[in-house]
């Protein structure tokens, strides 16, 4: 009879850990594969509502060593091609995740603040989310983390076009 409990146990806890690591990689959140066209449509739309789009090649002291990209509070984007080493599936995730950055800087222009997130009754998911993509929480302040999650999360399941529409929505003229 003991033998069996060990066995029963055993079986049991190789079911449960084996569920756990189905549910987690159930959950894996798809990155967006790099299609040139989407991403230039992309950048395309983000001049039509008033983005200023920068490189380390227009401006190259602003790229640092480890730098993606930036983008800021008014409309101006960065993106620092060359810090990508020829990794387009990277820089196309950059480029995703600073405009939806810019979404979030127009958004708050429009309700009185610096920045504001473009969902917040997901920032939990959001929060989930970015653990599960090795959000470098020692890089950013308590403050940051809900913004930094949804930018990362959004840049992994939105496709160009869905960036875009946020876009138009939030900075839209």
């Amino acid at each position: 009879m003991k033998l069996f409990s060990r066995i029963a146990g055993a079986t049991l806890a190789a079911t449960c850990l084996l569920g756990a690591a189905s549910a987690v990689s159930a959950h894996h959140i798809p990155r967006q594969p790099y299609v040139a066209t989407e991403t230039m449509m992309l950048l395309e739309e983000a001049q039509r509502v008033g983005v200023s789009i920068f490189t380390d090649k227009t401006t190259p002291k602003a790229c640092k060593e480890g730098l993606f990209g930036a983008a800021n509070a008014r409309n101006q984007l960065l993106i620092c091609i060359t810090n990508h080493n020829d990794n387009t599936q990277e820089l196309a995730d950059t480029i995703r995740h600073e405009l939806i950055h810019t979404a979030q800087f127009c958004k708050g222009r429009r309700v009185g603040a610096t920045s504001a997130l473009l969902y917040p009754e997901l920032t939990d998911e959001a929060l989930q989310g970015a653990i599960e993509l090795h959000m470098p929480v020692d890089q950013y302040t308590p403050a940051q983390y809900a913004m930094e999650a949804e930018a990362r999360v959004l840049a992994q399941i939105y496709e160009e076009e869905q960036i875009a529409a946020v876009l138009r929505r939030e900075c839209g003229k």
